[in-house]
């Protein structure tokens, strides 16, 4: 583990604490520092706009957790993303800052910036495809020169899908060509809550991909190049025999983050890139026909800016309970194509995964010193605590985040 020093006396700082994931990532440090093997220990604090609120979240998780010393042994920085000199102070504390903040195409790039330019590692659980490519192509050159890490979207987005990939690649004899997987969700008898942040990147998000694509174009990228047969993308909505349910293209931010990962691979390591597409489930027909005419509702109201508005002032009211997410669940199922001696073989793999932020390794053994970076650099270990660690069997070591045991099975299906 990297040495925390005077001038940097913490290896994490959680920024964002108080918010409604924050809370939770809260909780899931408080265990791992605990459970951590011997060595040093981990060296982590707590910021935010709001002092009081910060010492209630650490106050619950002590409750919870039965750890009392959280209350008195856990730092609290005050930092707020509209006070630059705040975000300076934060960053020039820590070795890595975990930004809990959104919407991040709103609150995300001061934070970047703030850490890019004092010196501190950059982590997020951003689902965003517009702030994560905004970022790289803004910010790469100055982290590289700085010798700062800024890895995003590792949380729900985009880890099962990143690492599902690699994993599923280290399993079998020959080439990986294509890769297409099934998100199921599945939420307890009470439902399941939105989250603001979230609906609002939704929202926001959903009105400004014309941006998006006009971005992308200032790359210029060359197309990957296809190996193996060529995956044509499925129609908008099918009935999926693979999850035996209705199904829409995933909207997050898993093709691009696989994409990059892929890009990365094959343009720095040489390996041949895999082709990739991501699906949701939606469940029946009944499920179906309320998600058209929801969504179709949706995309009229985006266009506009009254009806962006409407639909994120009209979301502020709802409320969001533990029970709501312990009692949910995802799984990710693979199916994927793979060639062996010139011969095309089709295999079907089923990844249940489900991981959490909680593993700090050496940023010396790093391949790269810095840069934005996806999460298959970091395979020989990174100055973050992040779950992407490029080699699973790392990943499968942790506690989960989500109820329920940890589990990845990968199988052959005849």
């Amino acid at each position: 583990m990297a040495s925390v020093t005077s001038s940097r006396p913490f290896h994490l700082i959680i920024f964002g604490a108080s918010g409604f994931t924050g809370q939770f990532v809260v909780q899931e440090v408080a265990r791992c520092a605990a459970e951590s093997p011997g060595g040093s220990p981990l060296k982590w604090a707590v910021a935010g706009r709001s002092r009081q609120r910060l010492e209630e979240v650490l106050k619950h998780a002590a409750e919870r957790l039965s750890m009392p010393e959280l209350t008195t042994d856990i730092d609290i920085i005050v930092a707020d993303v509209s006070i630059e000199e705040s975000l300076s102070i934060m960053c020039q504390q820590g070795l890595v800052i975990l930004n809990c903040v959104g919407p991040y195409r709103f609150y995300g790039e001061p934070v970047v910036k703030a850490c890019v330019e004092n010196g501190a590692h950059y982590i997020d659980i951003c689902g965003e495809p517009q702030f994560l490519e905004r970022m790289q192509l803004e910010y790469h050159t100055k982290a590289l020169d700085r010798g700062v890490y800024v890895i995003g979207s590792c949380g729900f987005d985009s880890i099962p899908a990143d690492l599902g990939i690699l994993y599923t690649n280290r399993q079998f004899r020959g080439t990986l060509t294509a890769v297409e997987s099934f998100l199921n969700i599945s939420s307890g008898p009470k439902g399941a809550s939105g989250h603001d942040a979230t609906w609002q990147s939704a929202v926001y998000g959903f009105a400004d991909s014309r941006s998006l694509r006009q971005l992308r174009k200032k790359f210029g990228h060359k197309p990957l190049p296809v190996v193996g047969a060529k995956v044509h993308k499925r129609g908008f909505v099918f009935f999926s025999k693979e999850i035996e349910q209705y199904v829409i293209p995933f909207m997050g931010s898993d093709p691009s983050v696989v994409k990059r990962t892929q890009r990365f691979l094959y343009e720095e390591e040489h390996h041949s890139p895999v082709q990739y597409s991501a699906y949701v489930g939606v469940g029946g027909i009944f499920s179906l026909v309320k998600l058209f005419c929801g969504g179709l509702l949706f995309w009229f109201m985006v266009k506009f800016s009254l009806g962006r508005r409407l639909l994120t002032t009209v979301t502020t009211s709802v409320t969001h309970h533990r029970h709501y997410v312990t009692s949910t669940f995802f799984a990710v199922f693979m199916f994927c194509s793979i060639t062996h001696s010139g011969e095309l073989v089709i295999t079907s793999v089923r990844n249940n995964v489900s991981v959490s932020v909680n593993k700090m390794v050496d940023h010396e053994q790093s391949p790269a010193k810095g840069g934005i970076r996806i999460q298959e650099c970091y395979g020989k270990g990174t100055p973050l605590v992040l779950t992407k660690v490029g080699c699973l069997d790392d990943v499968l070591r942790v506690r989960p985040l989500c109820q329920g045991d940890l589990k990845m099975s990968v199988g052959r299906v005849q």
